[in-house]
């Protein structure tokens, strides 16, 4: 499903506007951004949660040149399904 797909889903769900769907959804996407920036977690019941984990520094090899590469350590953003998503999705 692409946003598009869903922004529609949303709007035919709730008889909101394809516009008021399309600005809602984007709040959602963006201050879920906006806490995984400051370092929240972002809980969303009986549906994952994000959270930003600490990647270690490694080294890596391109696969195109087969050149070593180290890549710095840095923050990444992860979600972790709920149970009751994954029972849902069996």
């Amino acid at each position: 499903m692409t946003k598009t797909q869903l922004i529609a889903a949303v709007a035919q769900a709730t008889g909101l506007s394809k516009k008021a769907a399309m600005e809602a959804v984007d709040a959602v996407f963006s201050t879920v951004a906006a806490a995984l920036k400051k370092g929240q977690e972002v809980k969303v019941m009986n549906f994952g949660k994000f959270v930003v984990v600490n990647v270690k520094a490694s080294k890596r090899m391109n696969p195109r040149t087969k050149a070593v590469v180290q890549v710095p350590a840095h923050k990444a953003p992860r979600w972790r399904a709920s149970s009751v998503l994954k029972k849902a999705v069996r």
